[in-house]
């Protein structure tokens, strides 16, 4: 996952800031007990934290991260080297969109929950 830089900044504003970084820690500590880690995706993290930030900051670790993802892997199936799986991806493809609208909502709540500004 890829983030422009202005996003960037966005979300370690939102890292730093205690409200809502308390509330992104709550809800990384809620989805790794349902078997949801939030992780820093594809990107690898910085090796120390960004410029700007002390080293000591209590949320250091998510601070360098380049973006946040949520992935749930499962084993695969027999049925995955079948046709059934070409019409699951089809399918997936018309749910993409709702899907992260749905995930924007989620991120989105966090911020108004710790009173920040939504960011565009």
């Amino acid at each position: 996952m890829l983030v422009a830089r202005d996003q960037l900044e966005r979300f370690r504003a939102a890292i730093d800031d205690e409200q809502s970084g308390q509330a992104f820690e709550e809800l990384q500590h809620m989805l790794v007990a349902g078997s949801l880690p939030i992780t820093s995706g594809i990107e690898p993290p910085l090796k120390t934290g960004p410029r700007g930030y002390p080293s000591d900051h209590p949320r250091t670790e998510f601070l360098r991260w380049k973006g946040a993802t949520i992935v749930q892997e499962y084993d695969r199936a027999a049925w995955a080297a079948t046709r059934s799986m070409d019409i699951s991806r089809s399918w997936l493809g018309t749910v993409h969109r709702p899907i992260s609208t749905l995930a924007y909502d989620c991120v989105m709540l966090i911020f108004v929950r710790a009173g920040s500004a939504i960011p565009r």
